[in-house]
């Protein structure tokens, strides 16, 4: 499917090969290190239900952190709720953001938000940096980075112990997890591994076509909700006038499920 694909651009940056193919169907590719980050086809299945999953727990969110991100994406959902005041974007590189901006300008509109600020650094030594400064500061922190099952910075206990201190008592953390019909051995652990930090852990699913299998998760933490049995206020969000391709109200139930 992907082999008709013309490559429009390839560069190495400082930390990651980066390349952009074009694909009849799939629109823009973007490819780092040779793995699928998105294609223009179905990337909103994902950035969508990073974003607002947790945020539609907390109506009256006013600081998100998005580590990782740089295409764009998760933080073009994240604006779309406009009770937000601060949304802080952490990625390690600069070059990333400037691709996606020439070849995927609509997940960049985002960041021209003036609540959005961009700082280019490694997520993991920006948080221990700042563990002072946004001490119990955030409503949700969302995670778009690399799979869990990476080995990188990110993805340490310290790490998560760290962003559970920069969280308030109420607040939400998400991340891009694994595939659940393809690992699903690591489902146990992930789980196992946050219950260590969160009361409620919960895996969260959704179908993005073009990840391994199809079937892919989010990891869902907080000390205080549980995404099973705490409400929502859907009136609340249906007059925010949010336009999604793929999110809805049965969804997010859904993908708990």
């Amino acid at each position: 499917v992907y082999k008709n694909s013309e490559k429009l651009y390839s560069t190495k940056s400082k930390f990651q090969k980066i390349e952009v193919f074009k694909n009849k169907f799939f629109g823009n590719i973007l490819t780092i290190d040779d793995d699928i980050q998105l294609t223009e086809h179905d990337e909103s299945n994902y950035h969508e239900m990073l974003a607002h999953v947790p945020l539609n727990y907390i109506p009256d969110a006013e600081h998100v952190l998005v580590i990782g991100g740089g295409d764009g994406g998760t933080v073009r959902e994240v604006c779309k709720h406009p009770n937000l005041k601060t949304i802080t974007m952490v990625d390690i590189d600069q070059k990333v953001i400037d691709v996606c901006k020439e070849y995927f300008p609509k997940l960049n509109q985002g960041l021209n938000d003036k609540r959005v600020k961009v700082v280019i650094d490694d997520g993991a030594k920006w948080v221990e940096e700042n563990l002072k400064e946004k001490k119990k500061f955030f409503d949700v922190i969302l995670i778009d980075s690399t799979d869990y099952n990476t080995a990188q910075t990110l993805f340490t206990d310290q790490f998560y112990q760290n962003l559970k201190s920069l969280l308030k008592k109420d607040g939400i953390m998400a991340f891009n997890c694994i595939s659940i019909s393809w690992e699903k051995k690591e489902v146990d652990e992930v789980i196992d591994d946050m219950e260590e930090i969160f009361k409620y852990v919960r895996l969260y699913q959704l179908f993005q076509p073009t990840y391994s299998s199809g079937h892919y998760s989010f990891c869902f933490c907080s000390r205080t909700i549980n995404p099973k049995h705490t409400p929502i206020n859907w009136s609340e969000y249906n007059n925010k006038k949010i336009d999604c391709v793929y999110y809805n109200k049965n969804i997010h139930y859904d993908s708990f499920n």
